[in-house]
């Protein structure tokens, strides 16, 4: 996931840290990740949340380091019936921000903002590291999906056949039907390894 700040600066401009002026020395911010704000980034995996952020700015002669702690819980997609899901969040990362001509991504922990301006938005990375922390495969607890879209999903769904299973539909269909010659031989010799 990754998008250039810069583009969502109008609506939540109330997360630009202005680094060129910080001085030398820690800083604290904090911001409340409400439905307002999930709204507003207009990220994919997210729909609403209630997160706490808290931000620790260490600002050197050289570079500018960011400690980020979120804590939490955001609405995604349940992956098996497609509902609502809330998913908890507990996040601690660090970011590394230098200046130079113009805004780039660096590496995952690293970004480039341009000295002219010296003001990095942090919405979009705030959102991006909720987003991270939401495991690839999230869904209900057993049993507490949409029971209607389950029932929906298994009918739908492929049934799993056992090994004896195969076995009988492999013999009926050998007997049933004609098995071209080019076939018989590989056939014959997957049959004795099943059996």
């Amino acid at each position: 996931i990754h998008r250039n700040p810069y583009h969502i600066m109008d609506r939540l401009s109330q997360y630009q840290l202005q680094l060129k002026t910080l001085s030398v020395g820690n800083h604290h911010y904090e911001f409340d990740l409400d439905n307002q704000f999930f709204a507003d980034v207009e990220g994919p995996e997210i729909t609403a949340g209630e997160v706490k952020a808290e931000i620790e700015v260490n600002k050197t002669s050289l570079n500018i380091e960011l400690n980020i702690t979120l804590q939490g819980k955001v609405e995604t997609i349940c992956d098996r019936c497609l509902d609502a899901l809330w998913v908890d969040i507990d996040v601690e990362e660090s970011l590394y921000i230098k200046f130079g001509k113009s805004y780039s991504e660096e590496s995952d922990d690293l970004i480039i903002i341009p000295e002219d301006e010296g003001v990095f938005n942090i919405a979009w990375t705030l959102y991006e590291f909720c987003a991270l922390a939401i495991p690839i495969c999230h869904s209900h607890p057993d049993g507490e999906c949409n029971a209607e879209m389950m029932n929906i999903l298994n009918q739908h769904s492929v049934r799993e056949i056992d090994d004896d299973d195969y076995r009988h539909h492999d013999i009926k269909t050998t007997e049933n039907h004609h098995v071209d010659p080019r076939w018989a031989a590989p056939n014959n010799t997957l049959n004795t390894y099943i059996l």
